[in-house]
């Protein structure tokens, strides 16, 4: 596993595949629109889905949201880092093409993934298949299907899809995942 060239290669603007605690993503600079495009090419994926971005610390969250509403806070006191997508209200700033009005944010958990994020910050991570097949749980599986890309080996995943909850305008599931809420 050679994280230096992992990072090298989302500072470049390319699209790499990585494990988080939950699937093996896609990874590309949140703040880099091209290389966000190509993570919407690859999945074969419509534009007006929303991605998830993962941060490894709550500083990172300010450049990416209005506000932080009291339930957000409680939420992620209890289970952050970890598999809990919180969707908030989308700061300017933040590149349409990787969310509309609202931002869908996770704190990983995964070593490895926290490292990438360190280094080069947000990343979008939607999970590395082609829309509506099944979520990969190795790194085979995404070289099997992206052979194109650089891929980070970091061992098994959860397996589990995160849960997402909006806090915008209440508290929403808007789906359920590895937490029970």
């Amino acid at each position: 596993m050679n994280l230096e060239k992992a990072i090298e290669h989302l500072k470049n603007g390319e699209v790499i595949g990585f494990p988080t605690e939950t699937l093996y993503g896609l990874a590309a600079d949140a703040f880099n629109e091209d290389a966000v495009s190509k993570i919407f090419e690859l999945k074969e994926r419509p534009p007006e889905k929303s991605l998830i971005v993962l941060i490894s610390s709550k500083e990172q969250l300010t450049d990416l949201v209005q506000e932080i509403p009291k339930e957000a806070e409680t939420l992620m006191e209890k289970h952050w880092p970890g598999p809990l997508t919180i969707v908030f209200k989308k700061k300017k700033g933040v590149p349409d093409i990787v969310a509309k009005d609202t931002i869908a944010v996770r704190m990983e958990r995964h070593t490895v993934a926290r490292e990438l994020i360190e280094n080069v910050g947000p990343l979008v991570a939607p999970s590395a298949n082609k829309d509506g097949q099944q979520p990969p749980e190795t790194a085979a599986y995404v070289r099997e299907n992206f052979p194109e890309l650089y891929v980070v080996d970091g061992g098994d995943t959860l397996g589990i899809a995160s849960t997402i909850i909006s806090v915008v305008d209440g508290l929403k599931i808007l789906r359920e995942g590895a937490i029970r809420i």
